[in-house]
């Protein structure tokens, strides 16, 4: 490994290890709600729902598609020489922008359904 890609790792690696903490930095709520009274409700079942999905998006599907992005780039510029490498390269870029995509489109279908179904203007509704 020559001096170039050994410091680019180790760059890498110390750059990708702070991507968790800026994530959970800007979080904006605990993922379980607080029960008021005598217990939890439909309410907080939701609410917690709405919560862990918010975090399976944000807290981890964009940081992986992140470091994804950013090891392929890193691959592309290693091993641009090689037609084999850079393949695997563009590979990995398609391959992360159709998982950010499907992450976001289960997102959007979760929270058409839950807005449909739990928002009280739509409950009134047929």
């Amino acid at each position: 490994m020559s001096m170039f890609q050994d410091y680019a790792a180790r760059t890498s690696a110390v750059v990708v290890s702070f991507v968790p903490v800026l994530v959970y930095a800007t979080a904006p709520t605990a993922i379980v709600p607080a029960c008021e009274g005598s217990g939890c409700g439909w309410t907080q079942l939701m609410q917690l729902a709405r919560n862990i999905v918010d975090f399976l998006l944000y807290g981890l599907a964009l940081p992986l598609a992140a470091v994804a992005f950013a090891y392929a780039g890193f691959q592309l510029m290693i091993h641009g020489g090689s037609d084999t490498a850079r393949q695997n390269a563009k590979d990995a870029f398609l391959w992360a922008a159709i998982g950010l995509v499907v992450a976001f489109g289960a997102w959007v279908i979760v929270k058409f359904v839950m807005t449909v179904l739990f928002e009280e203007p739509f409950r009134s509704v047929g």
